[in-house]
């Protein structure tokens, strides 16, 4: 499930993570892909997103935190 995030100016991004292991970044307001980064197994669940930090499990048993820029 894809999980939207708000910079502190209100630009707004798309964060999906998928079953080949990657948290895709996407500019929300022209869907262009900022970045693409390998977590290391299938996630089947939704990003939590706090402040400036991204968290998803996968299925390889890891907890995967992402700093977001």
């Amino acid at each position: 499930s894809p999980v939207a995030v708000y910079s502190e100016d209100g630009s707004a991004y798309v964060v999906l993570c998928d079953s080949n292991g990657n948290a895709t970044f996407i500019d929300g307001a022209t869907g262009s892909v900022l970045d693409t980064e390998y977590l290391g197994g299938l996630v089947e669940a939704s990003p939590a997103v706090y402040n400036d930090m991204l968290v998803v499990g996968t299925r390889t048993k890891q907890i995967c935190g992402v700093k977001i820029r």
